[in-house]
């Protein structure tokens, strides 16, 4: 049977059938020996005779108490009591954003004509492109954590929050998993917007580690924040932020239509801009640092660098629940009420025929 928890209490049985039948037993014990006449004298005659109450005939009154009081203790033992205990470790943990950049250029294949055509006809399937692997590194990430509260914000040509700071990590995996390049417009880069929204979201922590990472391949373009000022905010509310500029330097394949044969994209070779510098200033500012990820064993690296940049500042406190065993004292006390009805039955207080 199931341990059985007592409402309101930190106690529980283990046993509880067992306490159950042994108190009906005990129960019923007790009313047929209550029923049963008395043949004997569990006192002195004399003391009784001349009407006298004398420490005897007290002993005499205390033993069914003693007797009853350790068999109910019995029963209680035979339950097995436990109770809870509540320990407090202290974890490392951190209040964390990434801002993943959404525009049209994180469509981008890093691979050349020849790499992309040869994958194209071993896997059967295009090549991972840029937001693929950000979306397929960041569930890896998400998965390895355990006491880290996460949000996120996207962006292009504005910024949205995808979700708040938490801790459930299947949702977080889960929507992931479903965002799509074409939920929102591609033809911007907002930097300034995603990183304030990404401070608004860590402004209510009480964490004393808070940072923002910003995921990104591209320039600032569009939006209506400057991400200097953005950074500035950041700052004064004791934000890190860590940028890091995915895809490689230079030029790049970026889809541009379908084979009608194969059905696989066509690639073309872009040029997309982009602003180091920016993100090295952010970073800067900000107390964080800036990296590269030309693929995504790089990005991996970077973001573990981060987070263990980031695990040794913060320590949360945590309650975890152990149950004990609490039935020895009680089977201590039981045997001596026992034992003490014994002796005095014995030793002080005589029986007569």
């Amino acid at each position: 049977m199931d341990v059985l928890p007592i409402p309101g209490t930190p106690f529980a049985f283990a046993h509880p059938l067992l306490l159950v039948v042994s108190l009906v037993l005990v129960a019923l014990w007790a009313m047929w020996t209550r029923r049963a006449p008395a043949s004997v004298w569990e006192h002195s005659v004399a003391a009784t005779l001349a009407g006298q109450r004398g420490w005897r005939m007290r002993l005499a009154q205390l033993q069914p108490v003693l007797r009853w009081t350790g068999f109910v203790l019995l029963c209680v033992v035979l339950g097995r009591p436990q109770v809870d205990a509540f320990e407090e470790d202290i974890v490392e943990g951190i209040d964390l954003f990434i801002a993943l950049d959404m525009s049209g250029s994180m469509l981008a294949v890093d691979m050349s004509p020849a790499e992309i055509e040869a994958f194209q006809l071993t896997q059967n399937a295009e090549p991972p492109n840029r937001f693929n692997i950000a979306v397929a590194t960041l569930q890896n990430l998400v998965a390895s954590r355990e006491n880290d509260r996460i949000g996120m914000v996207v962006f292009a040509r504005d910024a949205f929050l995808q979700f708040p700071l938490t801790l459930d990590y299947n949702t977080i995996i889960t929507l992931l998993g479903q965002l799509r390049m074409e939920q929102i417009d591609p033809n911007a880069t907002a930097i300034g917007n995603a990183i304030g929204l990404s401070v608004r979201g860590l402004m209510d922590s009480e964490a004393s580690s808070r940072a923002v990472i910003l995921i990104t391949d591209g320039k600032q373009q569009g939006g209506n924040i400057s991400p200097v000022q953005a950074a500035d905010l950041a700052s004064e509310e004791g934000i890190r932020i860590y940028p890091i500029l995915v895809g490689r330097e230079g030029t790049t394949m970026a889809p541009s239509g379908l084979r009608l044969r194969s059905g696989f994209n066509v690639y073309r070779q872009e040029m997309y801009p982009v602003d180091p510098e920016l993100l090295s200033t952010i970073a800067t500012n900000t107390g964080g640092e800036f990296y590269r990820a030309e693929n995504q064993q790089e990005l991996e690296q970077g973001l573990g660098s981060i987070l263990d940049a980031l695990e040794t500042t913060v320590l949360q406190e945590v309650s975890s629940v152990r149950r004990n065993e609490a039935f020895v004292p009680l089977l201590a006390l039981a045997l001596a009420l026992l034992l003490s009805d014994v002796l005095m039955a014995w030793v002080f207080v005589r029986r007569f025929p």
